[in-house]
């Protein structure tokens, strides 16, 4: 079922913490060990079954845009792009793209943080729990501003904690899987961050966690990508 379900790279960022590492390039077109984090991402997903990928540009989409021209990764998949000519926050990026995603579910990902989650596993959770959104949690590589979730007794959320606690427990990863006509429901109004649509509007929807003990990467400061080594993506 993966190699049919749609997965959307949240690209669009100014990256303004790294700026001077980028060079008028998106975050996801940092090299760590040589390699291009949009292909570590990407490789990862195409392993775990994915074949259908929609990233979500808005600033220095061109380079992102060259990047994949002479590609050799794009005999094997299908890379459309979903442009943004305002900013118009991270909600906004998956409203934006809604007319492109063609799977029924599909998954959600943050351009700029890495896990090796289960992707399987987590859609067949998804799919158990009569969700509408399923979002992933892990624990984070580097201490940082991370939103904490509570869940109940099964594993549905039923709040989001304060996002200035700095914690290495369990915090959003970054990964949601979402049931499409649940698009149809996010405002059209921009701009708007995923996670204030979490806390503001869904909870009358079904909103689950998908809990693991996975060690998530964020790439948004200078110091943590002198930190950060090809070896934690492998």
């Amino acid at each position: 079922m993966i190699n049919n379900t749609d997965i959307l790279i949240l690209t669009g960022g100014k990256g303004s913490r790294i700026k001077k590492r980028l060079k008028d390039k998106p975050k996801t077109l940092v090299q760590i060990g040589g390699e291009y984090l949009i292909d570590i991402t990407i490789n990862y997903l195409f392993n775990q079954g994915f074949r259908r990928f929609i990233l979500c540009t808005g600033f220095y989409a061109n380079p992102l845009k060259d990047h994949f021209l002479n590609n050799k990764m794009l005999n094997n998949i299908e890379i459309i792009f979903s442009h943004e000519e305002t900013q118009i926050g991270t909600g906004g990026a998956i409203k934006n793209a809604e007319k492109l995603v063609r799977s029924k579910i599909f998954f959600v990902i943050n351009g700029d943080t890495f896990i090796k989650l289960n992707y399987a596993e987590m859609l067949d959770f998804h799919i158990s729990k009569k969700a509408d959104i399923t979002l992933s949690s892990g624990i984070p590589k580097f201490s940082g501003n991370y939103r904490q979730i509570y869940v109940d007794n099964n594993e549905k959320i039923i709040s989001l904690g304060d996002k200035n606690k700095l914690s290495k427990l369990q915090s959003d990863a970054g990964v949601y899987c979402f049931n499409r006509e649940i698009i149809d429901k996010m405002p059209n109004k921009y701009p708007f961050a995923l996670e204030n649509y979490f806390i503001k509007d869904s909870f009358e929807n079904n909103l689950f966690l998908y809990a693991t003990n996975k060690v998530f990467i964020d790439i948004g400061t200078p110091e943590r990508l002198d930190k950060i080594k090809i070896e934690d993506f492998k």
